[in-house]
């Protein structure tokens, strides 16, 4: 993330991209170089508190909108995807 990323959009942005190309490898190496009784394991962490160092403004919206990304339903695609709320859900805003 670039010092201009450091903004709430941009940082939610930043770490869905992020996230994506992580969740990517882990079932790449999961497909690839796991046998079928084993597991990998998805951890975001690392990657909300490197986005969370670099946010100035809307900490807690930045850090809001990334668990409400998280909770919600992931799907595989071969292009890139996103989060669009449906029904009732709202995506926290800025």
């Amino acid at each position: 993330m670039t010092e201009d990323d450091s903004y709430p959009k941009d940082a939610v942005k930043e770490f869905i991209r992020q996230f994506n190309e992580y969740l990517s490898a882990q079932i790449k190496s999961l497909l690839e170089e796991k046998h079928l009784y084993q597991k990998v394991t998805i951890e975001p962490g690392k990657i909300i508190s490197e986005i969370d160092k670099q946010v100035r403004d809307n900490r807690k919206l930045v850090e809001e909108q990334i668990a409400f990304s998280l909770g919600h339903r992931l799907t595989l695609s071969n292009v890139a995807l996103f989060l669009v709320p449906r029904g009732e859900e709202d995506l926290p805003q800025f």
